[in-house]
C-alpha cells in the first residue's frame, strides 16, 4: 500500500486502485469481520491505514461498517 495520497488525489481512488478489488467485492457479498477483510487485503485490522482506509471507504458510501462488520455499501450495490 502507498503512503499518503498528494492533496490532488481522492482517498477512495488510491484505495481501491491499491486492493484486489474482485478479492474485496467478493468478500462484500456477505458481512464479514474487519479481521476477514484485512487479511484478504494483506494489512492488519488495527493499522492506522486499513482504518484510514475503510473511513475513507465508508464516507464514500462505498461500505458500511457495524461495529466490527462491514458489508457492501449502497454505492457499490448500485454499481455492482
Amino acid at each position: 500500500m502507498p503512503g499518503t495520497p498528494s492533496g490532488s488525489e481522492r482517498p477512495t481512488e488510491i484505495a481501491l486502485a491499491d486492493i484486489d478489488a474482485p478479492l474485496v467485492l467478493a468478500f462484500l457479498q456477505r458481512e464479514v469481520s474487519r479481521d476477514e477483510l484485512a487479511g484478504a487485503v494483506a494489512m492488519t485490522a488495527s493499522g492506522g491505514t486499513f482504518q484510514a482506509y475503510l473511513s475513507d471507504l465508508r464516507r464514500s458510501g462505498l461500505i458500511e461498517v457495524r461495529g466490527r462488520s462491514i458489508t457492501m455499501g449502497e454505492a457499490l450495490r448500485k454499481a455492482a
